[in-house]
C-alpha cells in the first residue's frame, strides 16, 4: 500500500506527470520512514518509476523500495490514481485495474493501491517529529 494525505499524493501526481512529460528514463520519490509504521509492519522508503517498453510491472528492490516500469503510455495510465480529490480522504485507488482490462498490467508483480488518509499522516508526522 502506498500510503499518504491528499494534498501529498497530489504533489506526488504532480511530480509524476513531469516526469513523464519529460526526456528523463527515471524517478525516484523519497517517503518519510521516521517512527513507528503501526499498524502496518513497515513503512516502503521510496517509489520509483522507470520508463521501458511493455506493460506495467511493480515488484520490490532488494532494500524493500517500489519499482514501477512500463511504457510511458501505459505509466501515464497507472500514475492517475496518485490523484485524488480534496473529498476522497479515507478512500483508495487500485492503478491496476484498468490497465489489466487493456491487458497492459503484468500479472506477475505487486498489485499496491493508493490510499489517501489525511488523520493518518498527521498523526504519524507528529509522531514522527
Amino acid at each position: 500500500m502506498i500510503l499518504d494525505s491528499v494534498k501529498n499524493l497530489n504533489e506526488i501526481y504532480k511530480t509524476l506527470v513531469e516526469f513523464t512529460e519529460s526526456d528523463k528514463k527515471k524517478v525516484k520519490i523519497n517517503a518519510i520512514v521516521k517512527g513507528n509504521p503501526e499498524p502496518y509492519s513497515e513503512f516502503l522508503p521510496y517509489i520509483e518509476l522507470t520508463k521501458s517498453e511493455g506493460k506495467v510491472f511493480v515488484k520490490f528492490n532488494e532494500d524493500r523500495g517500489l519499482l514501477i516500469t512500463g511504457s510511458k503510455a501505459k505509466l501515464i495510465k497507472y500514475i492517475e490514481a496518485f490523484r485524488f480529490s480534496a473529498n476522497e480522504d479515507g478512500n483508495h485507488h487500485h492503478p491496476e485495474f484498468e490497465l489489466v482490462n487493456e491487458n497492459s498490467f503484468s500479472m506477475g508483480g505487486l498489485w499496491p493501491f493508493i490510499e489517501a488518509d489525511n488523520d493518518y499522516v498527521a498523526e504519524h508526522q507528529a509522531f514522527a517529529s
